[in-house]
């Protein structure tokens, strides 16, 4: 969800550490594969129908891919 100039993430799949907020203007959300190609060929290969919108993330650490499945209003 997008509210003013945050980008509000929820990760429903995963524990509630993970969700969090992010601002429209943060480097931690760049576009997709561009630091994380090898994982996003391995999960083209052995995932079955999981790429509805994947970007990378960077969760205070590292980069990570991530696939957002649902975007509510």
């Amino acid at each position: 969800m997008v509210i003013g100039d945050e980008l509000h993430l929820e990760f429903p799949l995963s524990s509630n550490i993970y969700d969090g907020t992010i601002d429209r203007w943060s480097t931690n959300l760049v576009q997709f594969e561009s630091r994380t190609k090898a994982d996003y060929e391995w999960r083209h290969n052995n995932v079955v129908n999981a790429r509805m919108l994947e970007c990378d993330v960077h969760d205070k650490a590292t980069w990570n891919k991530s696939t957002i499945f649902e975007v509510k209003k």
